[in-house]
């Protein structure tokens, strides 16, 4: 079903005679031309991200700067894969780094503009996690980034690891900040997904989760549900959400 609508937002972005070309290849039919093979290679390229992104369609988003963020860094061996049109793509990179980017532009600086857009991103998350755990915690972070794990303080490793944690986390979302949200119940849905290794990463504070999940779920929920049930909650909450 995922493949089927992907590849109907192809036909609409690209041309049916593309997706028909595309399907040609496919099925192995007689009489294949070089422009199928192209039209095929070109497609399979782009279902190949999809597939990667199958739980973040980020090319159906309204966020502008989320779209920009996630076309921009988009790419495979060749290059670029494209999942929105050129011109709908010019016009959010508008929107990400408030200025005007041409194609030109965007191809001999692609690398230089995604450094860009990725540091950018990296500072001001790492700024909602000072203003989020405090300036010493920060603090700890850079210092353990700058000179190393020699000779420094539990503490210090401890706040190091937990920040490293969240920004890897953070990253992942691109310009799609959930944590930035004022409905709680949405918050909560996306925190107790955001898993690592088994471990809920908190991007938001404590009592916030508890009663965004609260008005989830329509009950309160404890520490113990969230270690003992976490899994079946996540469940529940698709379900609900």
């Amino acid at each position: 079903m995922q493949e089927k609508d992907n590849l109907e937002y192809l036909e609409k972005l690209l041309g049916k005679e593309t997706i028909e070309r595309y399907n040609k290849v496919e099925k192995e039919e007689e009489g294949i031309e070089e422009a199928d093979t192209a039209a095929y290679i070109s497609v399979t390229r782009q279902l190949n991200c999809m597939h990667i992104y199958e739980d973040n369609p980020w090319w159906l988003s309204d966020n502008k700067k989320h779209k920009a963020y996630c076309q921009l860094n988009n790419s495979d061996e060749d290059g670029l894969v494209m999942l929105i049109t050129d011109e709908e793509f010019l016009e959010c990179l508008k929107e990400l780094f408030g200025r005007t980017i041409s194609m030109s532009h965007l191809y001999m600086q692609e690398n230089n503009l995604r450094k860009e857009a990725n540091d950018a991103l990296y500072d001001s998350n790492k700024e909602y996690i000072r203003a989020h755990l405090g300036n010493e915690a920060v603090e700890d972070y850079e210092w353990v980034v700058e000179i190393g794990l020699d000779g420094i303080t539990t503490k210090r490793i401890m706040n190091f690891r937990k920040i490293a944690l969240m920004l890897k986390s953070m990253e992942t979302y691109g310009y799609n900040r959930w944590w930035l949200s004022k409905d709680l119940k949405y918050k909560a849905y996306c925190q107790l997904n955001n898993v690592y290794e088994n471990s809920i990463i908190l991007l938001i504070k404590e009592d916030e989760f508890f009663a965004g999940l609260q008005q989830l779920f329509g009950r309160r929920i404890w520490y113990p549900d969230l270690f003992m049930r976490a899994n079946s909650l996540r469940k529940e909450a698709a379900k609900i959400f």
